[in-house]
């Protein structure tokens, strides 16, 4: 059986990010799987039908640069009979595998982006040890880019155009 002080110094070792291993990573990232879970589980009617990087990356698919005409949505352009998306395509082509697979209405943009999210969780450990951050630092510095700006809110409501 695992004593208490055992398992507090785990929680504290996890705490300050002190050279997290592998299973230190898993630890991490299937946290912050479990706070996304219930924006995960409910991902507020993110269908083909209300976020336009999903359709647009379905018109993509389709060899189409303009948006179906049944697309009723206020972030659309209208020009010239046609229906275009007003911002920046990348969202789109990191959806194209997904909406490929999975086809438009099944995919779930709030996973998708906690996953990225785990991963730049990850690179930003690594740019921070590469900078010399000193580990005082470290574990203040994580929580701050994660918890403390836009970053958090815009992972869990990646549901529409200005989050994803």
């Amino acid at each position: 059986m695992v004593g208490r002080k055992a398992v507090l110094g785990r929680i504290e070792k996890l705490a300050r990010f002190d050279s997290p291993s592998v299973q230190d990573w898993i630890v991490y990232f299937g946290a912050f799987i479990l706070i996304q879970a219930p924006a995960i589980i409910n991902f507020y009617d993110n269908t083909a039908h209300n976020n336009p990087y999903i359709l647009f990356a379905q018109a993509l698919l389709d060899g189409e640069m303009v948006l179906s005409p049944s697309v009723k949505l206020m972030d659309i352009i209208y020009f010239e009979n046609n229906y275009y998306l007003p911002y920046p395509p990348l969202p789109s082509i990191i959806l194209l595998p997904f909406v490929a697979l999975f086809g438009a209405a099944n995919v779930n943009t709030v996973a998708i982006a906690t996953v990225m999210a785990c991963i730049s969780l990850y690179l930003m450990y690594k740019i921070f040890l590469r900078i010399g951050v000193s580990q005082d630092y470290l574990s203040w510095l994580m929580l701050a880019v994660f918890f403390g700006t836009g970053y958090w809110y815009a992972i869990f409501t990646s549901h529409h155009v200005y989050a994803f």
